[in-house]
């Protein structure tokens, strides 16, 4: 949940974990290619800017993380 980062006033780091769903089909021992990626950090100062109240922040904070992440995926697909 993203309140307690609002509540806090806290930096948000959004994290990006590529080929996980790999591991679904693999045996237990068998080496499979997982990248994490960490991207940049949404401070307070930045993410209170995206909407007018603190009801759609939380809303409007997760819809910039998901974007994010989704943008790490499409400049990364088929490395």
């Amino acid at each position: 949940s993203y309140k307690v980062a609002v509540k806090a006033k806290a930096p948000v780091v959004p994290i990006a974990i590529l080929g996980s769903s790999k591991l679904k089909n693999k045996k237990f021992f068998k080496k499979v290619k997982i990248d994490l990626y960490i991207l940049k950090p949404l401070y307070y100062e930045e993410y209170v800017k995206l909407t007018e109240t603190e009801a759609g922040l939380t809303t409007a904070l997760g819809l910039k993380v998901e974007e994010m992440i989704n943008e790490c995926i499409k400049e990364n697909e088929g490395n």
